[in-house]
């Protein structure tokens, strides 16, 4: 299935159309159509395809988040991981509210450990943040 084209417009064009509009002249006879040529974001059929292979994952009910025994989250509706933030007393994500890494990996019978955790992040070159007082960090 071939992707349709992406075009794109300039702000001072945009602003040009909206101003004909609202006096009532012809609106889109100066705006030049350009092709967006970006990065396209990353396709993917479902959260196995970027799964490394000692993964395993616990698909939090009624949202749309995952989260694997590595202590990665991923968001299932684009598949792109959230970035953690790491704590003295815990590791949270925070997409909308916070989850706390510690009680998502005991609801899914794993054996939380921030530190190991924490090298799983540095030694797979994965981001993250650190809390301003993190001391294991």
């Amino acid at each position: 299935m071939k992707k349709p084209k992406v075009y794109y417009i300039t702000n001072s064009e945009y602003q040009t159309a909206v101003e004909r509009f609202h006096n009532g002249l012809e609106y889109t006879s100066h705006i030049d159509y350009k092709e967006w040529r970006g990065n396209p974001v990353i396709e993917s059929a479902s959260l196995e395809d970027v799964l490394e292979e000692d993964e395993e994952v616990y698909y939090i009910p009624s949202t749309p988040l995952a989260v694997t025994n590595l202590g990665r989250m991923v968001n299932l509706k684009w598949i792109r991981p959230i970035k953690p933030t790491f704590h003295n007393q815990n590791v949270y994500f925070n997409v909308a509210v916070n989850y706390m890494a510690s009680d998502l990996f005991e609801a899914a019978g794993w054996e939380f450990d921030k530190e190991i955790m924490l090298s799983n992040y540095r030694s797979r070159e994965w981001k993250y943040k650190l809390g301003h007082n993190c001391t294991y960090c």
